[in-house]
Order: structure tokens, then sequence, then C-alpha cells
């Protein structure tokens, strides 16, 4: 019972995050000229008077089921720190990773694939600055 509650809580929580998503941009698309990225912003998924504390950034390499090491704990953290994540981190893209960065992918309207490049990653403020 309680796993039906904390699915259903997560699914409202999700669908209200939906109201306010971006566009949909696919992980491969290259961001128009005219827009600029910020390093020191995120876009939270939890209300804005609750500040994130994830600092850290990923080396660049693509994360997704079965990756391990540092980048995935950074991805952990944040995921965690946007309530996305409800386990603890342990540096391996496991199952309950993967659902939590397709939640994130679905309510800020990317493509909702499980992976995080460089699209997902700038998303979550954790993607480097070249």
């Amino acid at each position: 019972m309680g796993t039906e509650l904390v699915v259903g809580m997560l699914v409202i929580a999700v669908t209200a995050m939906m109201v306010v998503s971006p566009p949909a941009v696919a992980e491969g698309s290259s961001t128009p000229s005219n827009t600029t990225t910020s390093t020191t912003s995120t876009t939270p998924l939890v209300a804005d008077s609750v500040a994130l504390a994830t600092t850290c950034v990923v080396t660049g390499a693509t994360l997704q089921l079965g990756s391990s090491g540092a980048d995935v704990t950074c991805l952990q953290e944040s995921l965690i720190d946007r309530g996305l994540l409800a386990t603890a981190v342990a540096g391996i893209f496991d199952a309950p990773t993967d659902s939590a960065v397709r939640a994130f992918q679905t309510a800020s309207g990317l493509v909702s694939d499980g992976i995080v490049g460089q699209v997902t990653g700038t998303a979550l403020g954790i993607w480097p600055v070249t």
C-alpha cells in the first residue's frame, strides 16, 4: 500500500509539473543560436521556494542504464534534490534511476528515453559548459 501511495504521489507531481514544462527537445538536436545556457541556474521540478543543493557537474559522458561512477552519483544527487529519486545514492544507473530520469524528461518536455546526454544533463544543471 505504501508503494501505491508513493507512485500515486509521483504521478500527481509529474502531472502538475507538466503544466509548466517547456516544449520537447530531442537529445541530439542543436540549441538555436540566439539561446544562451546558464551554468548557475537549473530548472527545478520542485517548488521555487526550495533551494536545490546540487553543485556537481558530470564529465560530459552520456549516462544510461548500466552506467556507474561519479557521474551517476552526481545524477542521482540531482534527482534526489528534485524529489524524483527516493533511493540512496549508489553510483549505479539502476532501474529506479532510469525511472526518475524518464519522469524528469517527461515533466521537462524532453524525449523520455532514459538517456542523460547534453540536453537532459543541461536541463538538470549538471552538464559541463564547453
